[in-house]
């Protein structure tokens, strides 16, 4: 299963002692590393408009994501929206008349 996951930090983590965050930030891309190596996250990107990271996960599950994001320090000082995701090809996935605005070159 395939899932959006984006995240922004809270206002709170700013009032954080700088060596807190700093401990917080390493072990939570330590754990990203980990997940992009299992092959877990597909996709890791910052948004510059709104500040967020957005990453693709291909997991087994929603409880499997659910425990791999909750494994990360930074989760209290985070909002997280997750998104199921689907991929497919514009024209085959869908009725053909959906598709009549869309160009097909």
């Amino acid at each position: 299963m395939k899932f959006m996951v984006t995240i922004k930090t809270k206002d709170s983590f700013g009032e954080l002692p700088e060596e807190t965050r700093t401990k917080l930030h390493a072990g939570s891309f330590d754990l990203i590393d980990e997940h992009i190596k299992a092959g877990k996250i597909k996709g890791y990107y910052l948004n510059m408009s709104s500040e967020e990271v957005v990453s693709i996960w291909d997991v087994e599950s929603d409880e499997e994501l659910y425990k791999l994001i909750f494994d990360s320090p930074m989760v209290p000082y985070t909002h997280i929206q997750v998104s199921s995701i689907l991929e497919y090809e514009i024209g085959k996935a869908l009725p053909r008349w959906v598709c009549w605005g869309i160009s097909m070159n």
